[in-house]
């Protein structure tokens, strides 16, 4: 079966759909949750003689990415919908990644991701959106209160 654009059409039209993502991109930081390092190992002293019990041997190191991604935003000036005891807030946020995002935000625990100082969850899990050879995947946002 004969395609309607030939792969160089395909590569032009990917590379300049790829050109606006790029242009139009805005870096989003993705926290995770943070990993447990233990820091100090002392097992030379009994519990309950003098020495504290609770010595603290551990340190959370803070893991965090900072991906491109593009943000769409649709404000609604009516409040939240409910349809069938079902409440859809009106004001979404939505983000666009590449699939490197997509790995890091998809392995591990996601705490949040804040966007221009403000911070959200994730609503749900992420949607693939196919443009010719050129793969995207959208998240929706909430707000983290």
């Amino acid at each position: 079966m004969a395609n309607l654009l030939s792969d160089n059409e395909i590569g032009n039209i990917t590379g300049a759909f790829g050109d606006v993502f790029d242009t139009f991109k805005k870096d989003i930081v993705v926290y995770k949750e943070p990993k447990k390092v233990v820091s100090d190992l002392s097992l030379g002293f009994l519990y309950g003689y003098g020495v504290p019990s609770q010595n603290t041997n551990y340190v959370y190191t803070p893991v965090s990415g900072v991906y491109p991604a593009l943000v769409s935003r649709k404000r609604s000036t009516k409040t939240d919908v409910d349809i069938e005891n079902i409440n859809y807030p009106q004001n979404k946020i939505m983000v666009k990644v590449e699939s490197p995002a997509r790995n890091f935000i998809n392995n591990g625990k996601t705490e949040r991701i804040s966007i221009d100082d403000k911070s959200y969850n994730i609503a749900d899990g992420d949607i693939q959106v196919n443009f010719l050879s050129k793969i995207y995947y959208v998240y929706e946002l909430v707000d983290s209160k």
